[in-house]
Protein backbone atom coordinates (compact mmCIF):
# COMPACT_ATOMS: atom_id res chain seq x y z
CA UNK A 1 0.00 0.00 0.00
CA UNK A 2 1.41 3.42 -0.96
CA UNK A 3 2.03 6.11 1.64
CA UNK A 4 -0.73 8.41 0.34
CA UNK A 5 -3.27 5.59 0.44
CA UNK A 6 -2.09 4.60 3.93
CA UNK A 7 -2.63 8.15 5.22
CA UNK A 8 -6.00 8.34 3.48
CA UNK A 9 -6.95 5.17 5.35
CA UNK A 10 -5.57 6.62 8.62
CA UNK A 11 -7.82 9.65 8.26
CA UNK A 12 -10.88 7.36 8.20
CA UNK A 13 -10.08 6.29 11.79
CA UNK A 14 -10.82 9.14 14.24
CA UNK A 15 -8.62 7.47 16.86
CA UNK A 16 -5.37 7.27 14.89
CA UNK A 17 -2.22 8.49 16.58
CA UNK A 18 0.88 10.19 15.19
CA UNK A 19 2.76 6.87 15.18
CA UNK A 20 0.21 5.36 12.76
CA UNK A 21 1.04 7.97 10.10
CA UNK A 22 3.06 6.89 7.07
CA UNK A 23 5.77 9.49 7.72
CA UNK A 24 6.52 8.08 11.17
CA UNK A 25 6.37 4.46 10.07
CA UNK A 26 8.73 5.36 7.23
CA UNK A 27 11.11 7.00 9.73
CA UNK A 28 11.07 3.81 11.82
CA UNK A 29 11.69 1.67 8.76
CA UNK A 30 14.72 3.79 7.86
CA UNK A 31 16.03 3.76 11.44
CA UNK A 32 16.04 0.03 12.14
CA UNK A 33 16.71 -3.21 10.32
CA UNK A 34 13.16 -4.49 9.83
CA UNK A 35 10.89 -6.23 7.34
CA UNK A 36 7.67 -4.32 6.68
CA UNK A 37 4.50 -6.41 6.32
CA UNK A 38 1.98 -3.70 7.21
CA UNK A 39 -1.48 -4.16 5.70
CA UNK A 40 -5.03 -2.83 5.63
CA UNK A 41 -8.41 -4.53 5.43
CA UNK A 42 -11.08 -2.86 3.26
CA UNK A 43 -14.81 -3.63 3.23
CA UNK A 44 -15.87 -3.37 -0.43
CA UNK A 45 -19.57 -3.80 0.38
CA UNK A 46 -19.59 -0.72 2.64
CA UNK A 47 -16.72 1.09 0.85
CA UNK A 48 -14.82 1.68 4.11
CA UNK A 49 -11.66 0.61 5.89
CA UNK A 50 -12.04 -2.12 8.49
CA UNK A 51 -8.51 -2.03 9.90
CA UNK A 52 -4.99 -0.71 9.42
CA UNK A 53 -2.17 -2.83 10.83
CA UNK A 54 1.46 -1.70 11.24
CA UNK A 55 3.60 -4.86 11.07
CA UNK A 56 7.40 -4.75 11.30
CA UNK A 57 9.43 -7.86 12.06
CA UNK A 58 12.99 -7.62 13.35
CA UNK A 59 15.61 -9.88 14.88
CA UNK A 60 15.81 -9.17 18.60
CA UNK A 61 18.35 -10.57 21.05
CA UNK A 62 17.29 -11.66 24.53
CA UNK A 63 19.95 -13.24 26.70
CA UNK A 64 22.24 -14.88 24.15
CA UNK A 65 19.40 -15.92 21.85
CA UNK A 66 18.03 -14.20 18.74
CA UNK A 67 14.29 -14.28 18.06
CA UNK A 68 11.93 -12.88 15.43
CA UNK A 69 9.98 -10.05 17.09
CA UNK A 70 7.05 -7.96 15.91
CA UNK A 71 8.39 -4.71 17.31
CA UNK A 72 10.61 -1.80 16.32
CA UNK A 73 14.05 -1.27 17.83
CA UNK A 74 12.92 -3.47 20.71
CA UNK A 75 10.02 -1.10 21.37
CA UNK A 76 6.31 -1.27 20.56
CA UNK A 77 4.47 -0.71 17.32
CA UNK A 78 1.21 1.28 17.40
CA UNK A 79 -1.70 -1.09 17.95
CA UNK A 80 -3.79 -1.83 14.83
CA UNK A 81 -6.57 0.61 14.06
CA UNK A 82 -9.98 -1.07 13.91
CA UNK A 83 -13.22 0.66 12.93
CA UNK A 84 -15.59 1.47 15.81
CA UNK A 85 -18.49 3.28 14.17
CA UNK A 86 -20.56 0.10 13.72
CA UNK A 87 -20.90 -0.73 17.41
CA UNK A 88 -19.04 -2.76 20.00
CA UNK A 89 -20.08 -6.20 18.74
CA UNK A 90 -18.93 -5.42 15.21
CA UNK A 91 -15.70 -3.97 16.64
CA UNK A 92 -15.08 -7.27 18.41
CA UNK A 93 -15.65 -9.26 15.20
CA UNK A 94 -13.38 -6.91 13.23
CA UNK A 95 -10.69 -7.08 15.91
CA UNK A 96 -10.78 -10.88 15.83
CA UNK A 97 -10.49 -10.77 12.03
CA UNK A 98 -7.35 -8.64 12.36
CA UNK A 99 -5.90 -11.05 14.93
CA UNK A 100 -6.57 -13.99 12.60
CA UNK A 101 -4.62 -12.22 9.85
CA UNK A 102 -1.77 -11.47 12.25
CA UNK A 103 -1.67 -15.07 13.46
CA UNK A 104 -0.91 -16.15 9.89
CA UNK A 105 2.05 -13.74 9.85
CA UNK A 106 3.25 -14.98 13.26
CA UNK A 107 3.27 -18.56 12.01
CA UNK A 108 4.81 -17.78 8.64
CA UNK A 109 7.76 -15.85 10.07
CA UNK A 110 8.08 -17.77 13.35
CA UNK A 111 7.46 -14.66 15.44
CA UNK A 112 8.42 -15.21 19.10
CA UNK A 113 7.27 -11.91 20.57
CA UNK A 114 4.64 -9.30 19.69
CA UNK A 115 4.68 -5.83 21.26
CA UNK A 116 2.02 -3.20 20.60
CA UNK A 117 1.07 0.01 22.37
CA UNK A 118 -2.06 2.10 22.75
CA UNK A 119 -1.66 5.86 23.11
CA UNK A 120 -3.46 8.27 25.39
CA UNK A 121 -4.60 10.84 22.85
CA UNK A 122 -5.63 10.70 19.20
CA UNK A 123 -4.48 13.20 16.57
CA UNK A 124 -8.00 14.68 16.69
CA UNK A 125 -7.41 15.57 20.35
CA UNK A 126 -9.73 12.93 21.85
CA UNK A 127 -8.77 10.49 24.62
CA UNK A 128 -8.38 6.92 23.39
CA UNK A 129 -11.52 4.86 24.05
CA UNK A 130 -11.47 1.96 26.51
CA UNK A 131 -12.02 -0.73 23.86
CA UNK A 132 -8.28 -0.89 23.11
CA UNK A 133 -7.54 -1.65 26.76
CA UNK A 134 -9.60 -4.84 26.91
CA UNK A 135 -10.03 -6.63 23.59
CA UNK A 136 -6.32 -7.59 23.23
CA UNK A 137 -6.62 -9.48 26.52
CA UNK A 138 -9.05 -11.89 24.85
CA UNK A 139 -6.25 -12.72 22.38
CA UNK A 140 -3.76 -13.79 25.09
CA UNK A 141 -1.94 -10.45 25.22
CA UNK A 142 -0.56 -9.28 28.55
CA UNK A 143 -1.38 -5.70 29.52
CA UNK A 144 1.50 -3.60 30.84
CA UNK A 145 0.14 -0.23 32.05
CA UNK A 146 2.06 3.01 31.59
CA UNK A 147 1.25 6.72 31.33
CA UNK A 148 2.04 9.90 29.43
CA UNK A 149 2.21 13.58 30.38
CA UNK A 150 0.09 15.71 28.04
CA UNK A 151 -0.43 19.47 28.35
CA UNK A 152 -3.81 20.98 27.46
CA UNK A 153 -2.85 23.96 25.29
CA UNK A 154 -6.43 25.21 25.11
CA UNK A 155 -5.96 26.58 28.61
CA UNK A 156 -4.90 30.25 29.02
CA UNK A 157 -1.16 30.87 29.15
CA UNK A 158 -1.53 32.04 32.76
CA UNK A 159 -2.94 28.65 33.77
CA UNK A 160 -0.12 26.81 32.00
CA UNK A 161 2.42 29.03 33.76
CA UNK A 162 0.78 28.42 37.12
CA UNK A 163 1.05 24.65 36.62
CA UNK A 164 4.83 24.80 36.18
CA UNK A 165 6.84 23.63 39.18
CA UNK A 166 8.67 26.40 41.05
CA UNK A 167 12.05 25.07 39.91
CA UNK A 168 10.99 24.94 36.24
CA UNK A 169 9.47 28.44 36.38
CA UNK A 170 12.67 29.75 37.96
CA UNK A 171 14.95 28.15 35.37
CA UNK A 172 12.81 29.45 32.50
CA UNK A 173 13.04 32.97 33.93
CA UNK A 174 16.80 32.67 34.43
CA UNK A 175 17.23 31.56 30.79
CA UNK A 176 15.29 34.60 29.58
CA UNK A 177 17.23 36.93 31.89
CA UNK A 178 20.53 35.60 30.55
CA UNK A 179 19.46 36.44 27.02
CA UNK A 180 18.60 33.00 25.71
CA UNK A 181 16.17 32.91 22.81
CA UNK A 182 14.39 30.03 21.09
CA UNK A 183 14.35 29.83 17.30
CA UNK A 184 11.50 27.83 15.71
CA UNK A 185 12.52 26.26 12.40
CA UNK A 186 9.40 25.29 10.44
CA UNK A 187 8.17 25.11 6.84
CA UNK A 188 8.00 28.91 6.64
CA UNK A 189 11.73 29.20 7.37
CA UNK A 190 14.32 29.76 4.66
CA UNK A 191 15.29 26.39 3.17
CA UNK A 192 18.98 27.03 3.71
CA UNK A 193 18.30 27.89 7.38
CA UNK A 194 16.34 24.66 7.79
CA UNK A 195 19.21 22.59 6.43
CA UNK A 196 21.83 24.54 8.41
CA UNK A 197 20.11 24.24 11.79
CA UNK A 198 19.12 20.63 11.21
CA UNK A 199 22.75 19.72 10.54
CA UNK A 200 23.66 21.44 13.82
CA UNK A 201 20.99 19.37 15.61
CA UNK A 202 22.32 16.19 13.99
CA UNK A 203 25.88 16.97 15.13
CA UNK A 204 24.67 17.68 18.67
CA UNK A 205 22.70 14.43 18.67
CA UNK A 206 25.73 12.40 17.58
CA UNK A 207 28.00 14.09 20.13
CA UNK A 208 25.48 13.62 22.95
CA UNK A 209 25.04 9.93 22.08
CA UNK A 210 28.75 9.32 21.59
CA UNK A 211 28.01 7.83 18.15
CA UNK A 212 25.56 8.08 15.27
CA UNK A 213 22.60 6.03 16.51
CA UNK A 214 20.68 5.82 13.23
CA UNK A 215 21.42 6.03 9.50
CA UNK A 216 21.70 9.26 7.51
CA UNK A 217 18.49 8.31 5.67
CA UNK A 218 16.62 8.39 8.97
CA UNK A 219 17.88 11.87 9.83
CA UNK A 220 17.16 13.03 6.30
CA UNK A 221 13.54 11.91 6.58
CA UNK A 222 13.17 14.11 9.67
CA UNK A 223 14.72 17.09 7.87
CA UNK A 224 12.33 16.71 4.94
CA UNK A 225 9.37 16.66 7.35
CA UNK A 226 10.26 20.23 8.35
CA UNK A 227 10.02 21.29 4.72
CA UNK A 228 6.64 19.57 4.41
CA UNK A 229 5.14 21.21 7.51
CA UNK A 230 5.04 18.19 9.82
CA UNK A 231 8.33 18.65 11.68
CA UNK A 232 9.46 21.69 13.69
CA UNK A 233 12.96 22.11 15.09
CA UNK A 234 13.36 24.38 18.14
CA UNK A 235 16.82 25.73 18.95
CA UNK A 236 17.85 27.50 22.15
CA UNK A 237 20.33 30.22 21.21
CA UNK A 238 22.68 32.41 23.20
CA UNK A 239 23.81 34.91 20.64
CA UNK A 240 24.76 32.76 17.65
CA UNK A 241 25.54 29.67 19.74
CA UNK A 242 23.09 26.75 19.66
CA UNK A 243 22.69 25.37 23.18
CA UNK A 244 19.87 22.85 22.90
CA UNK A 245 17.70 21.27 20.19
CA UNK A 246 14.17 19.86 20.32
CA UNK A 247 12.62 18.21 17.27
CA UNK A 248 8.82 17.97 17.27
CA UNK A 249 6.14 16.69 14.94
CA UNK A 250 2.52 17.76 14.70
CA UNK A 251 -0.65 16.65 12.98
CA UNK A 252 -4.28 17.53 13.63
CA UNK A 253 -4.75 18.75 17.20
CA UNK A 254 -1.61 17.03 18.56
CA UNK A 255 2.07 17.89 18.81
CA UNK A 256 4.89 16.24 20.70
CA UNK A 257 8.58 16.35 21.44
CA UNK A 258 10.20 13.62 19.34
CA UNK A 259 13.98 13.97 19.70
CA UNK A 260 16.21 16.17 21.83
CA UNK A 261 19.93 16.93 22.09
CA UNK A 262 22.02 19.39 24.10
CA UNK A 263 25.42 20.91 23.61
CA UNK A 264 27.19 19.10 26.46
CA UNK A 265 29.47 22.04 27.17
CA UNK A 266 26.53 24.42 27.53
CA UNK A 267 24.08 22.13 29.35
CA UNK A 268 25.32 22.57 32.91
CA UNK A 269 26.21 26.25 32.62
CA UNK A 270 23.03 27.47 30.93
CA UNK A 271 20.26 24.87 31.68
CA UNK A 272 18.59 25.64 28.33
CA UNK A 273 16.25 22.63 28.22
CA UNK A 274 13.41 24.04 30.36
CA UNK A 275 13.01 27.22 28.33
CA UNK A 276 13.23 25.20 25.12
CA UNK A 277 10.32 22.84 25.92
CA UNK A 278 8.23 25.70 27.31
CA UNK A 279 8.78 27.72 24.13
CA UNK A 280 7.70 24.74 22.01
CA UNK A 281 4.48 24.47 24.00
CA UNK A 282 3.70 28.16 23.49
CA UNK A 283 4.55 27.92 19.77
CA UNK A 284 2.04 25.13 19.20
CA UNK A 285 -0.55 26.85 21.39
CA UNK A 286 -0.27 29.98 19.24
CA UNK A 287 -1.00 27.86 16.16
CA UNK A 288 -4.18 26.30 17.47
CA UNK A 289 -2.79 22.92 18.54
CA UNK A 290 -4.85 21.60 21.46
CA UNK A 291 -2.52 19.11 23.13
CA UNK A 292 1.24 18.78 23.55
CA UNK A 293 2.68 15.41 24.54
CA UNK A 294 5.67 15.92 26.79
CA UNK A 295 6.48 12.25 27.28
CA UNK A 296 6.07 9.05 29.27
CA UNK A 297 6.61 8.37 32.94
CA UNK A 298 9.39 5.90 33.78
CA UNK A 299 8.90 3.60 36.77
CA UNK A 300 11.83 1.40 37.90
CA UNK A 301 9.67 -1.43 39.27
CA UNK A 302 7.27 -1.55 36.32
CA UNK A 303 7.16 -5.22 35.44
CA UNK A 304 7.73 -6.08 31.80
CA UNK A 305 8.71 -2.66 30.44
CA UNK A 306 12.27 -1.96 29.30
CA UNK A 307 13.87 0.52 31.68
CA UNK A 308 17.10 2.32 32.41
CA UNK A 309 17.97 4.65 35.30
CA UNK A 310 18.48 7.71 33.10
CA UNK A 311 14.77 7.67 32.24
CA UNK A 312 13.80 8.47 35.85
CA UNK A 313 15.43 11.91 35.71
CA UNK A 314 13.90 12.61 32.30
CA UNK A 315 10.50 11.53 33.63
CA UNK A 316 10.83 13.88 36.61
CA UNK A 317 11.76 16.73 34.27
CA UNK A 318 8.63 16.11 32.17
CA UNK A 319 6.32 15.88 35.18
CA UNK A 320 7.39 19.31 36.45
CA UNK A 321 5.71 21.03 33.49
CA UNK A 322 2.42 20.36 35.28
CA UNK A 323 0.77 18.45 32.44
CA UNK A 324 -2.00 15.95 33.09
CA UNK A 325 -1.10 12.26 33.24
CA UNK A 326 -3.04 9.95 30.91
CA UNK A 327 -3.11 6.13 30.88
CA UNK A 328 -1.51 4.15 28.08
CA UNK A 329 -0.74 0.45 27.72
CA UNK A 330 1.76 -1.95 26.23
CA UNK A 331 0.34 -5.23 24.94
CA UNK A 332 2.75 -8.12 24.73
CA UNK A 333 2.36 -11.69 23.54
CA UNK A 334 5.15 -14.26 23.91
CA UNK A 335 4.83 -17.12 21.43
CA UNK A 336 8.07 -19.00 22.14
CA UNK A 337 8.41 -20.92 25.47
CA UNK A 338 12.19 -20.38 25.56
CA UNK A 339 11.78 -16.62 25.21
CA UNK A 340 9.07 -16.65 27.88
CA UNK A 341 11.53 -18.20 30.32
CA UNK A 342 14.35 -15.76 29.43
CA UNK A 343 12.15 -12.67 29.78
CA UNK A 344 10.54 -13.94 32.96
CA UNK A 345 13.92 -14.39 34.64
CA UNK A 346 15.25 -11.01 33.44
CA UNK A 347 12.17 -9.09 34.55
CA UNK A 348 11.84 -10.80 37.90
CA UNK A 349 15.48 -9.98 38.69
CA UNK A 350 14.95 -6.34 37.74
CA UNK A 351 11.71 -6.13 39.73
CA UNK A 352 13.35 -7.56 42.85
CA UNK A 353 16.29 -5.18 42.44
CA UNK A 354 14.02 -2.16 42.06
CA UNK A 355 12.00 -3.11 45.14
CA UNK A 356 15.18 -3.56 47.19
CA UNK A 357 16.31 -0.06 46.16
CA UNK A 358 12.95 1.39 47.23
CA UNK A 359 13.19 -0.26 50.64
Amino acid sequence: MGRDKWDEACNSFPDYYLNHSSYFLRYLELSFSVRNYSFGIFDDSLNEWVALCPVFIENATFGNETFASLSIGGGPLPIPLVRKKRGLNQYKRDFERVMDSLNVIYDQYRVARVLYKTYAMTTSGLPTTQAEFFFPLSQSFSLLPCSNFIADLTQPKEILEDRLSKSHAKKIKVSQTKGQTVLAIDSSSNHQLIDLEFEAYKRAHILASGRQTRPDESFNSMRLLIHSGIGVLFVTKLGQQGLSYLYCDTRGKMARGWSQANDKNAEKEHSPRHFLEWSAMLYFKSRGVSFYEIGSRAIPAQFGVDFNEKLVGISDFKERFGASEYPEAFFEKILDPKLSLILGQERLSRLIGAKNEIH
